[in-house]
């Protein structure tokens, strides 16, 4: 079907119709095009904005970050880095560690390289 202007279907409609009628009629025959249109681009959105807040927590989740407090490895780290952990990851040796002794009689975080492992 070939689209006409509005001049020509006010030529070939009822003798009573006027050009804002057709013009209406047009629009409402546009209407579900354009709100199919919007909810897939309201779903994709809603889709990235998950997809983002998702990522974001879950990375938060699989790291920490750390401040090195003291000199104790100063060759490698000094005081003020800050390190960011991977609890998940597996240790070998040479890697260097987060333990955190946060339940009493000892409360802090040690920060050590591993040199051995069972």
């Amino acid at each position: 079907m070939e689209e006409q202007e509005p001049a020509e279907l006010l030529d070939s409609a009822a003798p009573g119709a006027t050009r804002q009628g057709l013009e209406r009629q047009e629009a409402q025959r546009q209407r579900p095009r354009r709100r199919a249109r919007r909810i897939v681009f309201w779903v994709l959105v809603g889709a990235c904005v998950a997809a983002a807040a998702g990522g974001t927590i879950s990375a938060r989740d699989a790291s920490a970050v750390f401040a090195v407090s003291s000199t104790s490895m100063e060759d490698t780290l000094r005081p003020g880095d800050l390190l960011v952990t991977n609890p998940a990851a597996p240790v070998h040796r040479g890697d260097i560690i987060v333990v955190d002794e946060s339940s009493p009689p000892q409360v802090g975080t040690y920060i050590r390289r591993v040199i051995g492992l069972p």
